[in-house]
């Protein structure tokens, strides 16, 4: 079994027109979708079939509901790099807890046939607001980070919050996943960070 429940921590910094930090605990689901649904069948509180206390509500996700969750994440990966993964994709989320779901973004791992080597990462976006949805497919030998530690920069393309503009270039940092995970998002604009 690859899915876990990773404990960590959130902080979000802000730098511009005023600084103001905050920082809480959190946990993310990290799902690897071949053993969904039947990883919750034993647990009533939980479910990927039917509402639960805590919920993975496959619509919530990339793609049409009737579409199985690895293959909308294959296709967007093959339409937006060319490279299309064959191996197994695990997800960093959030469920739905009594019925409410906040998810920000979401990140699926995309690895080789094997499952040991990292290929792509999918960041899914969703801005809460408007409750539209947007995905950034990033190639791993697109990253010049190395040791387990991938750095991607890219421009931004999809309006997240009404609090920052579009005009930026977002420089994200993470670890492969392991008995640690690290996922590190930073805003620059005009070669100022302004949020990290």
């Amino acid at each position: 079994m690859h899915s876990c429940i990773y404990l960590g921590q959130v902080r979000h910094r802000r730098f511009q027109p005023v600084e103001h930090q905050f920082q809480y605990r959190l946990f993310q689901m990290y799902l690897d979708l071949d053993e969904l649904p039947e990883l919750f069948d034993p647990y009533w509180l939980w479910s990927s079939r039917r509402p639960a206390l805590a919920w993975f509500r496959r619509r919530d996700h990339l793609g049409g509901a009737r579409l199985p969750l690895a293959e909308a994440v294959r296709d967007g990966v093959q339409q937006q790099t060319g490279h299309r993964p064959k191996g197994p994709i695990r997800l960093l989320t959030h469920l739905r807890y009594w019925g409410y779901g906040f998810n920000p973004v979401s990140f699926y791992y995309c690895f080789a046939p094997d499952g040991s080597q990292l290929e792509a990462i999918v960041a899914e976006i969703n801005n809460t607001p408007w409750g539209e949805q947007y995905s950034y497919a990033l190639e791993v030998r697109d990253s010049p980070g190395n040791f387990g530690h991938l750095r991607f920069e890219f421009s931004k393309c999809f309006h997240v919050s009404p609090f920052m503009p579009l005009e930026i270039r977002y420089r994200w940092h993470f670890t492969t996943p392991g008995p640690r995970l690290a996922v590190h998002m930073e805003n620059w604009k005009a070669g100022h960070k302004i949020f990290g």
